[in-house]
């Protein structure tokens, strides 16, 4: 009887040990699937001049959304050639537009089909640009891409 009991009583332990393993893996499989979810909003600032640059250069955000931690990666390796392509696409289309705010909606497309390029496929959802009066209007964007950039090297 106290051999069952001690079988009864070991077997209990194995079986529990197994149910807590499976939750752990089933938890990992939720977070990372999670991950997988998650929109991340990040930003790249610059400068566009005037049609023909006769006034004070203007501060615009562009504003990306981007599905899940894999598609932020390529994101954040490649910043300085996000911002270069920003750049160049926000000059070569402020050249054609004769509108301060205004033009810089025709350079939606563009500048989101230059961006994606860079993005695996489907993993920036939308792309929006801002002016602002100020570089400092935009700071707390650019820290907060600052701070998803740090998170994903951890």
């Amino acid at each position: 009887m106290k051999g069952l009991i001690t079988l009864v009583v070991s077997l209990a332990l194995v079986i529990g040990a197994n149910a807590a393993r499976a939750g752990d893996e089933a938890a990992a499989k939720a977070k990372t699937a999670a991950a997988a979810r998650k929109m991340h909003q990040v930003s790249v600032f610059s400068y566009v001049q005037d049609w023909r640059g006769r006034s004070a250069a203007i501060p615009v955000l562009v504003t990306m959304n981007v599905k899940g931690d894999k598609s932020l990666v390529p994101f954040c390796d490649n910043f300085p050639r996000v911002q270069a392509t920003v750049l160049k696409t926000l000059l070569s289309g402020t050249q054609r537009s004769r509108c301060r705010g205004a033009g810089l909606a025709s350079l939606r497309g563009p500048l989101r089909q230059a961006v994606a390029e860079m993005f695996p496929v489907k993993a920036m959802q939308a792309l929006d640009l801002k002016v602002g009066r100020r570089p400092s209007d935009f700071a707390n964007h650019l820290q907060h891409t600052s701070r998803a950039c740090d998170a994903l090297k951890i």
